[in-house]
Order: C-alpha cells, then structure tokens, then sequence
C-alpha cells in the first residue's frame, strides 16, 4: 500500500493570532485615552472640612443686611457681621454648597452657619435679617 505524504495546508493560524493581539491592544490603547480625558473626574478628593478650599465668598460693599446671602434647607441666610471672625479650617465642617461657594458649621455650634472669606477667616450667617445701622 501506498503512502501518502501529508501535507500542510496553510491555516494562517498566526495571522489570526496576531491580528487579534493587536485589536486587543488598540482597544485598551483607546479605553486608557478615554480614562485620561476624564482623569480629573477620576483623581479628586474632598475633605469634610474647609481645609484647602479655596472657593472664597466675596463682600461686596456698602453691605446689604436685607439681601440672602444663601439658602440651605428651606432657610434663608442673612450676614450676621462684616467682620470676619478667626476660626481654624480644621474646626469648619462644610454643610452645603451655595452657588460659588461653601457654607460652614463650627463643631461645637449649632444652628451658626459661616461662609469663607479667606484661610481662617469666616463670617458668620444666621437667619434672622440684621436692621441697616
């Protein structure tokens, strides 16, 4: 009986195999560049308090003791002062965000609320309207 010889046939198994290495590697080429765009999103940290924040509220003068400052809850805030008064930012636990800006509550002190104005420096908000002196 005759042998036959056996021949290979070409199965171009390695085309297939680099071809689907390198669709893979484009995909996570293309998945990281999406990532990266969106990395700000990604990266961020917020601490509780006012430590780092840098969203300073800013008063206008002659001050207007009529007009809202903010609104939290149902409630409408009103400067308490013009004088900012010395906290430490530790001590400042952030409990809402109005507009451009932070409102603060000192640990310790309920019901008095606080916007930043610089590092340390806080004025304080309440919600009774103060008379024009």
């Amino acid at each position: 009986m005759p042998v036959e010889d056996a021949q290979n046939r070409p199965r171009y198994t390695t085309v297939r195999v680099m071809g689907v290495f390198v669709i893979a590697m484009m995909a996570v080429t293309l998945m990281t560049g999406l990532q990266h765009r969106k990395r700000d999103l990604l990266e961020t940290t917020e601490a509780p308090t006012a430590l780092g924040d840098r969203a300073f509220y800013v008063l206008s003068r002659p001050v207007s003791w009529t007009r809202a400052v903010a609104k939290m809850e149902g409630k409408t805030l009103f400067l308490q002062s013009d004088e900012p008064v010395e906290r430490e930012d530790v001590q400042m636990r952030k409990i809402a965000w109005w507009r451009r800006f932070h409102l603060y509550e000192a640990s310790g002190e309920a019901e008095t609320y606080f916007v930043k104005v610089n590092k340390g420096r806080y004025l304080p908000l309440g919600t009774v309207r103060r008379s024009a002196e």
